[in-house]
């Protein structure tokens, strides 16, 4: 076991990387400011793009992990 991570520790650790990195690009573009906007407007925003932030947040969180 010893071996095989310092094998492969430096391959997890770039695959972790990159996979967060596309998590976070999955998140979407930037959410409206909580100063310019109204309530609504913050809602209506994660509402149209409710689908990638939850891939992408499942993504960070998974490829966090490794």
């Amino acid at each position: 076991m010893q071996r095989f991570i310092q094998r492969f520790g430096a391959l997890f650790g770039a695959i972790s990387m990159l996979g967060s990195m596309l998590g976070w690009l999955l998140l979407g573009e930037e959410p409206p400011s909580v100063s310019d906007s109204t309530s609504a407007e913050v809602v209506a925003h994660y509402v149209a793009e409710s689908g990638s932030t939850f891939f992408g947040g499942w993504l960070a969180l998974i490829f966090g992990l490794l």
